[in-house]
């Protein structure tokens, strides 16, 4: 799929790069959702796909960047990288455990940036570039302004890349317009201030 996918983009230079899986998870397949040996996933399983599906890539398209993301609990000591060219560490949310379900942030600044030094130390470690993939908060939740410039002063202060999730509408509360397409100015407002640093 993914070379198919690659053969298709691979002369558009308003693509930076591919995704390979969004935020994988160590559950099995039969149904019963029972966790998967998470150890072998992070250090085995995992970096074995992102390695055929990079290869795979790389057959057809040799410009655009790769982007792996550890498994949904995020980096761990297990993490294994995957040692190929123009590969980018994209984990998401860091710190994650200081804003309880992306709705209410404890205020523990450190947090965050004990979470992006490991995983600026990982990168390094593996000669990648990083960028969190992903990261917001929901809307209504508790301290959702210090929240996002605490995470957004970090990056920032580290030189890290970032993406929002997400642009669009949603009831939840984490996308920047609200189910009838107004903007949540809280969310807006906060990145615009964050984009300014």
């Amino acid at each position: 799929m993914w070379r198919y996918v690659a053969s298709r983009y691979v002369g558009e230079s308003v693509i930076a790069g591919y995704d390979l899986i969004n935020e994988p998870i160590a559950y099995s397949s039969d149904g019963k959702f029972c966790f998967y040996d998470v150890h072998k996933f992070r250090s085995e399983a995992l970096p074995a796909f992102y390695a055929k599906v990079a290869d795979a890539i790389r057959a057809v398209d040799s410009d655009h960047m790769l982007l792996w993301e550890p498994d949904w609990g995020g980096h761990s000591s297990d993490t294994t990288a995957v040692p190929r060219p123009n590969m980018i560490y994209a984990p998401h949310y860091p710190g994650w455990m200081v804003a309880s379900f992306l709705k209410s942030y404890t205020g523990d600044k450190s947090v965050l940036s004990n979470a992006v030094e490991t995983i600026l130390h990982f990168a390094a470690e593996n000669s990648q570039p990083v960028m969190v993939g992903e990261w917001g908060i929901c809307a209504e939740g508790t301290n959702v302004t210090q929240y996002i410039r605490d995470l957004g002063d970090v990056t920032h202060a580290y030189g890290v890349g970032w993406s929002w999730w997400t642009y669009g509408r949603d009831s939840f509360g984490m996308n920047l317009l609200d189910e009838n397409s107004i903007d949540r100015a809280i969310l807006v407002n906060n990145l615009l201030w964050v984009l300014a640093l």
